[in-house]
């Protein structure tokens, strides 16, 4: 016997007229929402540099007839970087498809940027084609636009990291979430679905994959009924594997390659885990920074998903009540998660300090209030009722605190009109941030972050210190290319 499908679909959906609307006003909120990534200058989150560093060589190598790219043979000044084989491949695939729609832009800046919006924007309509299912199209469109002005989605990942990866890692959670239902629900080809989006997770950003692989199966065991929970867990299982068989050209060089690289460097001083939790009171380690903002913002999400919890299990029953509780719990654990108090779990279970920052379980709970909310807003009773309204406007408090001086800040760097390139960027940046300049050095110099040199490259303090490698590549950049005699002749021997 199949699930009935209202152990899925708890809210009917309304007329499907609306869709196109909704779609539309996610799409036009999104654009806004990312403006600074689409003026002319420059839009440069921390980690911006970098992802568009590698765009602009796997585009390079792409369009070259390599179909996927290993090796960036021209960074590091000629000597090559192998970050390919350990960063997700996705990101750099739409970059590489934009790539022949900025001639004039060979540095990579517009085709970073626009893959960067594009991903929020994909990351809404997905979340409303999930949420539509379980609370209607009204619900459903709160929740997509809760899920891109979230302080993590927008602020830290959009705004402060610029992380390509985790952009596009968050358009695929919804759809496996989606795909985990019709596998439920026992409806054709969900499995196949299910795998696919899970191979592109993990072909995205393997952080997230981690923090996210338990949830598909827990969700599937809390919608399947009575006596087909084992087999319905079987085969979210099964889509799941089949999902890291078809990542395994990623995922296997990815897992085996790690120590003929100087990835030690990636769980050191203030980038191990422990040095990391939020609400840890005093650190140990004086460079330790993690930022302010992100323990403010995880404290306001969860205070948010727990206000949605309270007042919308009230009015809602059944299904549609499983379904709540078991997203605040969600949100509960993947908090608790980034918590010192989760401090024996990180030590049982090693492979998660591979994670470095605790705060990776951040996209977990950003899923968990997308949904959230989405019932709050589909539950029965006043609409402006106050424990109704609460939620949404700390929501709103957080947004306007965190995200819009980001929004300010980046808008002012993009309105810089001129040339975009390196140079540009050097000149404006000189007066403001020394340590922003570091990054574009290695973006000048093409060199790779010190994690992806190899081993046999010797770790000193000149190496570590301020991004001393740059030197050596600076070095090899200014010596002498050999030159190569051609033409016709012969040759005696």
């Amino acid at each position: 016997m199949k699930p009935d499908g209202a152990a899925i679909a708890a809210h009917p959906t309304t007329s499907g007229d609306r869709m196109p609307m909704h779609v539309f006003i996610i799409c036009l909120y999104g654009l806004v929402m990312t403006l600074p990534a689409l003026m002319p200058g420059f839009f440069v989150p921390g980690d911006y540099p970098t992802h568009t560093l590698w765009a602009k060589h796997f585009a390079h190598a792409f369009w070259q007839g390599d179909l996927y790219p290993r090796w960036a043979f021209e960074m590091n000044a000629g000597l090559g970087s192998p970050f390919l084989f350990h960063y997700g491949p996705v990101p750099y695939y739409v970059t590489s498809f934009l790539h022949p729609l900025f001639s004039n832009d060979p540095e990579g800046w517009r085709q970073a940027a626009v893959c960067a919006v594009t991903a929020m924007l994909a990351s809404g309509i997905a979340g409303y084609f999930w949420l539509s299912r379980i609370t209607g199209r009204s619900g459903a469109l709160l929740g997509a636009l809760a899920y891109m002005c979230e302080p993590y989605h927008l602020n830290m990942v959009f705004y402060k990291l610029g992380g390509l990866g985790a952009l596009w890692a968050l358009v695929w959670l919804p759809l496996i979430m989606m795909a985990t239902e019709d596998v439920v629900r026992g409806k054709r080809h969900a499995v196949l679905r299910l795998a696919c989006w899970y191979a592109l997770l993990v072909m995205t950003h393997l952080p997230v994959t981690l923090v996210f692989s338990m949830l598909p199966l827990a969700y599937g065991l809390a919608l399947a009924p009575r006596g087909e929970r084992r087999s319905r867990m079987l085969l979210v299982g099964l889509g799941m594997a089949l999902g890291i068989g078809l990542s395994a050209v990623f995922l296997v060089p990815a897992m085996t390659t790690q120590d003929t690289l100087w990835f030690t460097t990636m769980n050191e001083d203030m980038f191990t885990y422990d040095q990391n939790f939020i609400l840890a009171g005093s650190r140990t380690n004086e460079r330790l920074t993690t930022p302010l903002h992100i323990e403010a913002t995880e404290v306001v999400m969860i205070c948010i998903a727990l206000s949605a919890w309270l007042a919308v299990r009230v009015r809602t029953s059944g299904v549609s009540r499983r379904l709540v509780n078991f997203f605040a719990a969600t949100a509960i654990v993947a908090f608790f998660m980034m918590t010192p108090i989760s401090t024996p779990i990180w030590e049982l279970v090693t492979p998660l300090q591979q994670l470095q920052f605790p705060w990776r379980f951040a996209p977990i709970v950003s899923l968990a209030v997308m949904v959230l909310l989405a019932f709050l807003v589909s539950s029965p009773g006043k609409p402006f009722a106050f424990t109704k309204l609460f939620p949404v406007a700390l929501l709103v408090a957080a947004f306007a605190f965190f995200c819009i001086p980001a929004m300010a800040e980046l808008t002012v760097m993009a309105r810089s009109i001129g040339t975009v390139s390196v140079n540009r960027l050097m000149e404006l940046l000189s007066p403001v941030s020394d340590e922003r300049l570091i990054g574009i050095d290695r973006l000048k110099y093409e060199a790779d972050v010190i994690e992806h040199l190899p081993r046999w490259v010797p770790r000193t303090p000149f190496v570590d210190r301020k991004y001393g490698y740059l030197a050596v590549a600076q070095l090899s950049r200014e010596t002498p290319r050999a030159s190569v005699v051609s033409g016709k002749g012969t040759i005696d021997v």
